[in-house]
């Protein structure tokens, strides 16, 4: 066992290069571009969030809540349950004729972001009324331009699955940035637990599954075993760091560990399913996660990782890459850096 590795390091990175992308030309977002604690601030205001979990759940000799070593077992069985950590082959478009021909299991996956929701506006993530944030009316433009764009138009044409985050905002998302394969019936719109946002603040909450179905019809929301009709994973981390009226710092984004098995459990999700081609729609920060993380340089930004040592310090494979790249430092680079609202890229994974 060893160290917890997440925080960005200097690290080569090549010019910008890789994987198919989607843009939206003449859609300017209108979100501010600043730094702040829902994408790893700097100064102050990261300080006081990173103290406030270390006081809280991550160090040696403070506070922790009475349910803390409890659902930590669970977490940890749980995972030794699964197996060892694993990673999962990534590649470039161009290379799935030759994939094939080597009879390898080839998927290919066209991933956007969310595009703008109230909380990326206002960026009052703790706000109630940003729970389980919706799209703006802009974030809405963001769909129906990508919509148009080719790589768009030919993801719906081929597609055979949508999978989504099942917070509102990556659901509608997928609903209004690929119509075309929501009107087909028998393409399934699956809505998967392991791909929602970091559990953090308001904006990260999910509603009650009963809820967002009776909102969202053309959405499977009962194919995921995981989705239960209440946010338990809301639950899990409020009985590791106390309630937000305690500690209303980063929660699952102290725990990226946690955050790379449910990108792993998204893989081995696909693995089972028999289409071959799939659009998934979800969330900056888990994004940033699962494709850097084990990676040289880490995740950019992370939070202090005190809860995910504290839950994980005895796993020897705590820092197993989620994805592997294969030396390939373009694809690397294109899928490692930020995501846009309502940005789309393309790549395969192979089994």
């Amino acid at each position: 066992p060893g160290r917890i590795v997440a925080g960005h390091t200097a690290t080569r990175m090549p010019v910008r290069v890789g994987c198919a992308t989607a843009a939206l030309a003449g859609i300017p977002n209108t979100a501010p571009r600043v730094r702040d604690e829902r994408t790893g601030a700097r100064g102050a205001a990261a300080a006081a969030a990173r103290g406030a979990l270390g006081r809280a759940v991550g160090r040696p000799g403070h506070r922790r809540p009475d349910s803390f070593e409890r659902e930590a077992t669970e977490m940890r069985e749980a995972r030794d349950a699964e197996g060892p950590r694993r990673s999962f082959s990534l590649h470039r478009v161009s290379e799935h004729d030759r994939l094939v021909g080597e009879g390898r299991d080839v998927r290919i996956l066209h991933v956007v972001r969310h595009a703008q929701g109230t909380h990326n506006v206002d960026r009052k993530y703790r706000d109630p009324r940003n729970h389980d944030a919706r799209l703006t009316g802009f974030g809405e433009q963001q769909c129906e331009a990508l919509s148009r764009t080719p790589a768009a138009i030919e993801a719906q044409r081929s597609a055979l699955l949508v999978v989504t985050s099942p917070l509102t905002r990556c659901v509608q998302t997928a609903l209004l940035s690929f119509p075309d394969i929501a009107r087909r019936k028998e393409v399934p719109f699956v809505a998967l637990e392991c791909i929602r946002e970091t559990v953090n603040f308001a904006c990260d909450g999910r509603r009650r599954r009963s809820e967002i179905a009776a909102d969202f019809p053309r959405v499977d929301f009962y194919a995921d075993d995981d989705v239960g009709d209440e946010d338990e994973l809301w639950a899990r981390y409020e009985n590791l760091c106390g309630p937000t009226s305690a500690h209303d710092g980063h929660r699952e984004s102290c725990d990226l560990p946690s955050v790379a098995d449910r990108g792993r459990a998204f893989f081995a999700w696909l693995r089972q399913r028999p289409e071959r081609e799939a659009i998934v729609s979800s969330h900056s920060a888990f994004l940033r996660c699962v494709f850097s993380w084990g990676q040289d340089g880490g995740v950019r930004a992370a939070p202090d990782q005190a809860l995910g040592e504290s839950v994980w310090g005895e796993f020897a494979d705590v820092n197993v890459p989620v994805v592997d790249y294969r030396g390939d430092v373009k694809l690397e680079y294109d899928l490692r850096r930020d995501w846009e609202n309502c940005e789309m890229r393309t790549f395969l994974v192979a089994f």
